[in-house]
């Protein structure tokens, strides 16, 4: 079982944005997500359009349900980011309109299959947060 800490990226008055960091890694998950893509000319534009959601989302509505695409079970609160088309996905926790955990993320793929194998190994692998 991983140890795992819930630590803030960022508090405004519409929102809370959150990320998790495991016991022995000096980075947490969105930190990697960034670090992956930043420099990928090919999946860059994706990773700008990510970020730039969560920053109007921090600054103006909160996290609306309307902008995110559903993923995993129904009733999880496991969502992704973009809603729109793609090729990259943010994986997250959305807790309340004002409440979000963030995760990690990758390069979409197009089979469902591999979808569902990979939010399920990221989303339900047993953790502690402590």
């Amino acid at each position: 079982m991983s140890k795992a800490k819930i630590i803030s990226v960022e508090q405004t008055e519409k929102a809370g944005l959150f990320t998790i960091c495991f016991e022995n890694c000096t980075e947490s998950e969105l930190e990697k997500f960034i670090l992956k893509f930043k420099d990928d000319a090919f999946l860059q534009r994706d990773l700008q359009i990510i970020l730039a959601a969560l920053q109007r989302m921090l600054r103006t509505s909160g996290f609306l349900e309307r902008y995110f695409r559903p993923e995993g079970k129904i009733k999880d609160n496991v969502c992704a980011l973009p809603i729109t088309s793609g090729k990259l996905r943010l994986y997250c926790l959305r807790l309340s309109e004002s409440v979000m955990i963030v995760g990690n993320g990758g390069q979409k793929k197009h089979q469902n299959l591999s979808r569902e194998r990979r939010i399920a190994r990221v989303c339900h692998q047993p953790s502690k947060v402590g």
